[in-house]
């Protein structure tokens, strides 16, 4: 008989232990520890075509992933008032989101430092994460049913972005960040190999 998740939100992760017969479930804490979670956090997603992942605050390829994440789409974002629409949320992006993801350059010893690539099994944590966050906290889906439905997004993620024609990054950031903030209210319009995305883990 599988147990129903425990009242109390906050501890969700980590007082669920899955039985059906002598068959174990894998805990959502163990996709959690594919990131060393352990307290409320974002992950961002990065997407890009194999050697066009940018910089942080320069170059084409930091242009070109703001244009092909935004497609024309324009939209004004408050910075310090929600309510007073300040600043168009592209140039948020460059100038905050943009910081927290890309690579850097080192011009004194003219060296790339790059972000670390996401691996497949750090893709299936986050499609996995995306897929609980999503639905069982609102009581949609059982902590077992959100990790097997993710799972199998996962399969069809990484058939859609290969890890040897794209470069995939998964970064860990403060809740408080302003590049992380900021990015909640700004509206995507992606372009073909190009992605951006975000799970929220408390």
């Amino acid at each position: 008989m599988l147990l129903k998740l425990p009242i109390d939100i906050g501890n969700l992760c980590y007082n669920c232990t899955k039985y059906l017969g002598s068959e174990y479930y894998m805990k959502i804490d163990q996709y959690l520890a594919e990131f060393e979670i352990d307290s409320k956090c974002f992950l961002l997603l990065t997407i890009t075509p194999k050697g066009e992942y940018p910089l942080k605050s320069y170059g084409q390829e930091f242009d070109n992933f703001v244009e092909n994440i935004f497609n024309g789409r324009e939209k004004y974002i408050g910075l310090f008032d929600p309510k007073r629409k300040e600043i168009l949320q592209d140039v948020a992006f460059k100038l905050f989101t943009m910081p927290l993801i890309g690579d850097s350059y080192d011009i004194r010893n003219k060296k790339l430092n790059k972000v670390k690539r996401a691996t497949e099994s750090n893709i299936e944590s986050f499609v996995v994460l995306k897929e609980f966050y999503s639905t069982v906290p609102h009581g949609e889906l059982t902590e077992e049913d959100a990790i097997e439905i993710g799972k199998e997004k996962a399969v069809t993620f990484l058939q859609e972005f290969p890890l040897d024609q794209f470069d995939i990054t998964i970064t860990k950031h403060s809740r408080n960040e302003d590049g992380v903030q900021f990015s909640l209210d700004m509206e995507f319009n992606f372009t073909k190999g190009y992605y951006f995305d975000k799970v929220y883990s408390y």
